[in-house]
C-alpha cells in the first residue's frame, strides 16, 4: 500500500510542475504580445524629429533640465510655459 501513496504524490507534484510551466509558457506568450503590439502602435515614430513644442517643454525647461531630482518638482508644483 505505501507505494500507491509515494506513486500518487509523485504525480501531484508532477502535474503542479507542468501547471507552473505551462502558466509561465502562458504569460511569456501575454508578454511577447503586449510588446509587439505595443512596437506596432509606437515603432514608427522612433525616426521622427523633434515635434514644434519640443524645445519649450523639454530643451528650455529649468525642471527637466534637473533631471531625476526634478521630478517631485514636476509633479508638485505647476509651472506655466512661457511662449518664446
Amino acid at each position: 500500500m505505501p507505494m500507491k501513496k509515494d506513486k500518487i504524490q509523485t504525480e501531484t507534484q508532477l502535474g503542479k510542475q507542468k501547471d507552473k510551466q505551462n502558466s509561465l509558457i502562458r504569460n511569456l506568450i501575454f508578454y511577447l504580445i503586449i510588446a509587439g503590439f505595443t512596437w506596432l502602435l509606437y515603432g514608427n515614430t522612433i525616426y521622427n524629429f523633434y515635434n514644434f513644442d519640443d524645445y519649450r517643454v523639454i530643451e528650455n525647461n529649468a525642471q527637466a533640465a534637473k533631471g531625476i531630482k526634478g521630478i517631485p518638482d514636476i509633479l508638485l508644483h505647476y509651472t506655466q510655459m512661457k511662449v518664446a
